[in-house]
């Protein structure tokens, strides 16, 4: 099933290989990973994915090593949102 998880970010940055914190954040790799913005303001983003199990993905989202992941991108988690394909 489809999900999108959107966010306000504090900083951009180009490319999103190399993540040295991405492999802190434990849980359900997510398949078919994409990536969006909105074009009037670049700090309102959002990823594409399916999840296989949402309460899994859910969990690790509010582990300590995501908490690092997301702090090194910039991501404002009071801003997260996870949205489920209808």
């Amino acid at each position: 099933m489809g999900h999108a998880v959107g966010t306000e970010v504090t900083k951009m940055r180009r490319g999103r290989g190399g993540d040295p914190l991405r492999g802190n954040a434990k849980g359900p790799e997510p398949e078919g990973r994409g990536h969006v913005r909105r074009p009037s303001d670049p700090t309102h983003v959002a990823v594409l994915m399916d999840v296989a199990d949402l309460e899994a993905f859910q969990a690790a989202m509010e582990s300590e090593g995501a908490a690092e992941a997301m702090a090194y991108d910039g991501v404002l988690p009071e801003t997260l949102v996870i949205l489920v394909e209808a």
